[in-house]
């Protein structure tokens, strides 16, 4: 690239306006969950959707967070205050004793999400 058209796409980038914003990301995953697919699809996938609904949903919502996108068996998550996010990480964390004591057999397994703050970034 010459001098010249380097100058020339600095000049086009001062030109354009880039609006940024601070959003720290949370990252879900479903713990063993190639083995609880593995042992009963169908059923593994009707209590991903609860726990979805049930949990993972309204914290997110209580929280102010903004549902990325669902990857497989994760989600990422956006929410605009590094508080906000570690709060909904902590309160799907403490909820995962009770999950696994109310649906779950030892036969069966039950889905976990393992939530964790992986970024604050500028966006």
């Amino acid at each position: 690239m010459t001098l010249r058209a380097l100058r020339g796409w600095e000049r086009r980038l001062a030109r354009e306006r880039v609006e940024r914003r601070l959003a720290a990301i949370l990252a879900a995953d479903v713990a063993a969950y190639s083995r609880l697919i593995g042992a009963d699809e169908s059923g593994t996938l009707e209590r991903l959707k609860v726990l979805r609904r049930e949990l993972f949903d309204p914290k997110i919502a209580e929280h102010r967070g903004r549902l990325v996108k669902t990857i497989g068996d994760g989600l990422l998550v956006e929410f605009g205050s590094v508080v906000d996010t570690l709060r909904c990480a902590a309160l799907v964390g403490a909820n995962q004793p009770a999950i696994r004591r109310d649906i779950c057999s030892e036969n069966s397994g039950q889905p976990a999400f393992d939530a964790f703050p992986i970024a604050k970034r500028r966006f």
